[in-house]
């Protein structure tokens, strides 16, 4: 069952929305790739079956091993090759002429061009689902979800809160899916999540063939595109020193391979496959317009998106993109190499958590084998507690409000269990912010987490984090709804400490591993953020224990919507 994610409330109106008005128009960015493409046309072949006027806009064409896709034949193209005034005169018709505006898979209206101009011109409902950084305030319904591997995923969703999933065609199904596993590079990257797969054996019930979409996509190109792609690596920029990779790809030599839109596509994966290399970038001159299409790849928790946002770009934790108007491929190259340059110590630390995770990886494995041995008998007897709790639990009427009051349960439990005395944050300011462990005290903070001060740590008043600054800890993390049993640990092993870097920005706050137990069990560069609420009351050398809640904690945390307590020790900052 998936949790769901989407405001009920955003939801009800969208569904008003189709019962009000009859003109529909869905938009995808410029230069769209396959989720910008699925994504449209599964709504495309939704909001048709509801029985609406619907059409699709690309600002300009999609690659030629997306054309099978059913629907590709309803797409109006705001620019293509031949520039006819006539695609530009039929879109802003379409546009003026609509009642409501779906924007998919972008998150700004600069990433439609000319086409953002005239959304901003009229006055249609607006809705935006997307799943990029930073959404823009100009619709009216706004899904945002960074999380989410894809829009495809997210718009799975969606279509499943409007009660659509049983109406679901195989043609939906084969976008949504040609979606997720073209934006995850065939769920390489950004896929780690189980509920992931969970929708993909939803849409493989639909009736759609994975192998038949993944040879559609992969596998239909023209001998010259081979011989571009080994062109294109003869011409590779290795950088052991940034454990990076540059690929470029001139007009020149488009031109001499006979290039087609998409024939390049995948080619920044390539150089992921060098051993050491952690980050890559592909620089393509583009043969419409005067720049230089900039794509970024990378693995680990090293931020693509960073890079991208020192050239106008953006996207996501482990792929980015840009573009950069006005000059040539040489220059983009250099520049490219001056900002990783920037780049050097976190592109190193990426590359160390890296050598880490396998390392931990093989230890994990010895000792995982050890304590299933050990723990034999008593795995038999709880395993058969817990399938007959999840023979209860996963009957057709569980909800999200029933997991949160399981949670509440849980917590509440927990507390009176241990004996623990709740205080307001009133109380603790008026204790000079300290906890009474002889009363066993919990503060409550406004965040929904509980946080007890065993050691304030350094006397010093000045000695607190500062953003930027690098975070170790050791700890201990039980799972509240386990029976308390340990999740995940750092502190029986001297070799391993777990270590993030805090950032400060205006109120927000957030951390990123590097490396350590939490980053090697959950795969996840993002600290639970309930971790983070504590700063503001600690110094360098604390020691803290936390109960956080669901909605603070990471990211399995959140999905099966299970409360964790934590014992934080040692924590100590440097720059």
């Amino acid at each position: 069952m998936l949790k769901q994610m989407i405001d009920p409330q955003s939801v009800t109106e969208f569904a008003s929305w189709i019962e009000k008005y009859e003109k529909f128009v869905v938009i995808g960015h410029t230069s769209p790739d396959g989720d910008a493409v699925g994504s449209c046309l599964a709504f495309y072949h939704f909001l048709t079956s509801k029985g609406k006027n619907v059409q699709v806009v690309m600002p300009n064409v999609f690659p030629d091993f997306l054309k099978w896709l059913p629907g590709t034949d309803v797409v109006s193209f705001y620019r293509n090759a031949s520039r006819s005034p006539k695609n530009v005169e039929r879109v802003e018709q379409i546009i003026r002429e609509a009642e409501v505006i779906c924007c998919l898979d972008f998150n700004e209206l600069s990433r439609i061009d000319e086409v953002g101009d005239l959304v901003l011109q009229s006055d249609a409902k607006v809705l935006l689902l997307d799943h990029h950084l930073h959404p823009g305030d100009f619709a009216d319904i706004t899904i945002s979800f960074p999380e989410q591997s894809s829009t495809c995923e997210l718009l799975f969703r969606f279509l499943s809160d409007l009660g659509h999933y049983e109406e679901m065609t195989t043609a939906e199904a084969a976008c949504l899916y040609t979606g997720m596993m073209t934006d995850t590079g065939g769920f390489t990257y950004n896929s780690t999540r189980g509920d992931i797969f969970y929708i993909v054996s939803l849409l493989l019930d639909k009736g759609i063939n994975k192998d038949v979409i993944y040879r559609k996509v992969n596998n239909s190109f023209t001998s010259a595109r081979l011989q571009l792609q080994g062109a294109v690596l003869s011409r590779m920029t290795y950088l052991p020193a940034y454990h990076t990779a540059i690929l470029t790809l001139s007009k020149e030599l488009q031109e001499k391979l006979d290039y087609h839109r998409g024939d390049s596509e995948g080619f920044v994966n390539l150089p992921l496959g060098i051993k050491d290399v952690i980050f890559t970038c592909f620089l393509r001159e583009d043969t419409e317009r005067n720049e230089i299409k900039l794509s970024f790849r990378s693995i680990g928790n090293f931020p693509c998106q960073e890079v991208a946002q020192r050239f106008g770009g953006g996207g996501h934790l482990n792929a980015a993109g840009a573009e950069r108007p006005g000059i040539s491929l040489k220059q983009a190259k250099k520049e490219v190499i001056d900002v990783l340059a920037q780049f050097k110590e976190q592109l190193y630390e990426a590359y160390r958590a890296e050598q880490r995770v396998s390392y931990l990886l093989r230890k994990s494995l010895f000792l995982q084998k050890f304590y299933v041995k050990m723990k034999k008998l008593v795995y038999f007897v709880v395993g058969l507690m817990v399938f007959g709790m999840a023979f209860q639990s996963c009957h057709d009427n569980v909800t999200y409000a029933d997991m949160l009051k399981d949670e509440t349960r849980w917590i509440e439990n927990l507390i009176k269990d241990s004996s623990i005395v709740v205080i307001s944050q009133s109380e603790f300011h008026s204790h000079d912010s300290v906890t009474n462990l002889s009363r066993n005290e919990f503060v409550q903070l406004a965040s929904g987490v509980y946080m007890q001060i065993i050691d304030k740590g350094s006397t010093d008043p000045a000695d607190t984090v500062s953003s930027n600054d690098h975070v170790l800890v050791r700890f201990l993390e039980y799972n509240i709804a386990d029976t308390m049993n340990i999740s995940c640990a750092n502190v029986s092993y001297p070799y391993l400490v777990d270590e993030f870097r805090y950032v400060k920005n205006g109120t927000s706050v957030m951390g990123t591993f590097i490396s350590g137990a939490m980053y090697g069990t959950y795969q996840k560069p993002t600290v639970p953020p309930g971790w983070l609420t504590i700063f503001p009351y600690i110094r360098n050398g604390a020691h803290v224990k936390l109960i956080v809640p669901s909605k603070m904690g990471h990211e399995a945390s959140m999905n099966y919507v299970h409360p964790y307590y934590y014992d934080l020790r040692k924590i100590t900052f440097y720059k």
